[in-house]
């Protein structure tokens, strides 16, 4: 980034030979290039094949535009002989008519012969039509929900013509194409039926400890808070409201970031207040159980979040605790929270869950998350993949429970490469190879670096997809593709956060805030 270039008229690849910044020194070096949304080159490599851009010449756009009529108007324009005196009038003409320019508010356009475009003098309509809009715009960031959560996303074109918009018969049309959908399919307002399907969530307390305790209909009231909550924090309203006076107790025998913290986050949001215990520092060290520590914390509190490194140790816990109890994490077997922001991350960036394909790659084994997410998707009709190193594979158990529970209806097929997979993958949900899982160093690195997301391996995806990761990553995404639109794992962090306030205000009864 810190190389020092001069610009030359000498070394461009333009047709017109010339540059406005002839003769300036530069610091500085082109590191990425994305067209239409994917990545085409990264530190010097190009990574799409040639002749994958776009002749604008005959772009559906430019012939739209070049049908507009031309008029000479009275009024000053800048054309491109203004701007390099060198051009000829011929050529001037000629670019004329592969080119029309559209600056501020769409209300004065010039051509590049010198020519002010104006409209019919007797159309009242706008000259920039809406059609005209979505053609421009469509590969432009453009949120499909609300604030930093949202990704990028294409601008659906319907199939339209021009001759609505102008009376004098049809110019050009556009074929509607594939894209995702501009608005999220959570509701942002709790309907009655809402409130009745959350209540039902769970019995006395209402203990959240697997993804098997939910049906479809609680799902989706349960997102349509999360979205609700997610549009008044990004909207600054307050909610200290919805918990005021409550207390939730953080309880965390493993490390944590994005759950300890998003869990704390949510509460304090709502207007809770939290008070926290992990095994390090806590009579833990002293022998003290696991269900005396839970007993204890739940006298403090009004509701828990736990999670241990042993399986089963969260139900065992629940049964002690006198007050609502929130799985967080119970070593290698659920993390039903974060299956529940899976689930909502992949609403709001791909619009359903219904039809998908669904890849899940890493440490399969070991990986909680994904053992949540195949069973809570059983609820879906999707189709699973499953990649991973040998000795990692999916437990049978987890297959089998989404073969039962599905009647069959599920496809799983396990593959060999992630080369092979990517290609129909709709959601590459990325896992890394867990160190503390494995009892060596040596077993360790054998089974990690299987598997690396990089720019160059997702020119084989899909443009219209995403990809997710629980994180903490190490290798297995590369950060440069984190500027890539369809990395959603930043996003899906965030969506962690909402997903948990509703949780808390459906368990403490204040979903109706």
């Amino acid at each position: 980034m810190n190389a020092e270039w001069t610009i030359t008229e000498k070394n461009q690849f333009t047709k017109c030979k010339w540059t406005p910044f002839n003769g300036r020194d530069m610091i500085g070096s082109v590191c990425r290039v994305v067209l239409r949304g994917q990545t085409a080159y990264v530190d010097g490599q190009v990574l799409v094949p040639p002749g994958f851009g776009m002749d604008l010449k005959e772009s559906q756009y430019a012939q739209y535009l070049a049908a507009i009529p031309v008029k000479k108007s009275k009024k000053s324009a800048v054309t491109i002989k203004d701007m390099h005196p060198s051009m000829s009038k011929s050529g001037s003409s000629h670019l004329s008519k592969e080119l029309v320019v559209s600056c501020g508010d769409g209300l004065g356009l010039f051509d590049t012969s010198g020519h002010s475009v104006e409209s019919h003098e007797a159309e009242s309509k706008p000259l920039i039509s809406p059609f005209v809009s979505t053609i421009r715009n469509n590969f432009s960031p453009v949120g499909i929900g609300h604030g930093s959560c949202t990704p990028y996303v294409p601008v659906t074109l319907l199939s339209t013509t021009a001759h609505d918009y102008y009376s004098n018969g049809p110019i050009v049309s556009h074929t509607a194409m594939n894209s995702l959908p501009l608005i999220s399919p959570a509701r942002t307002t709790m309907t009655i039926q809402d409130i009745e399907a959350l209540k039902n969530i769970g019995g006395r307390p209402r203990h959240i400890l697997n993804v098997e305790m939910f049906t479809r209909i609680q799902l989706h009231a349960l997102f349509n808070l999360a979205q609700a909550f997610r549009i008044a924090v990004q909207k600054d309203k307050s909610l200290d409201n919805v918990l005021q006076g409550k207390i939730m107790a953080s309880v965390f025998y493993e490390v944590s970031t994005r759950t300890t913290c998003s869990f704390s986050a949510a509460a304090q949001r709502l207007g809770a207040h939290v008070i926290e215990m992990n095994g390090a520092t806590s009579s833990v060290q002293k022998g003290e159980s696991l269900e005396d520590s839970i007993a204890v914390m739940s006298g403090y509190s009004d509701v828990v979040v736990l999670r241990h490194p042993t399986i089963g140790s969260v139900g065992k816990a629940a049964a002690k605790c006198r007050k609502p109890l929130i799985n967080a994490g119970d070593g290698v077997g659920e993390h039903p929270t974060q299956a529940l922001l899976d689930v909502f991350t992949i609403r709001e960036e791909l619009g359903t869950v219904n039809g998908l394909i669904i890849t899940m790659v890493g440490d399969l084994k070991n990986g909680r998350t994904v053992h949540s997410l195949a069973k809570i998707l059983t609820m879906y009709q999707v189709k699973l993949r499953y990649v991973s190193p040998k000795g990692l594979e999916m437990p049978l158990d987890v297959m089998e429970y989404v073969r039962f529970k599905s009647k069959g209806a599920i496809s799983q097929e396990v593959v060999s490469s992630l080369d092979e997979a990517l290609p129909e993958t709709d959601v590459l949900y990325v896992t890394r190879i867990q160190k503390e899982r494995f009892e060596s160093e040596d077993e360790y690195n054998r089974a990690s670096g299987q598997f690396s997301v990089t720019p160059r391996l997702m020119t084989a995806a899909k443009r219209r997809m995403i990809v997710m990761h629980p994180l903490p990553r190490l290798t297995e995404i590369s950060p440069e593709f984190d500027s890539d639109p369809r990395a959603a794992y930043f996003r899906q962090a965030e969506a962690g956060m909402y997903i948990r306030m509703a949780l808390l205000a459906v368990v403490l009864d204040r979903c109706s805030f």
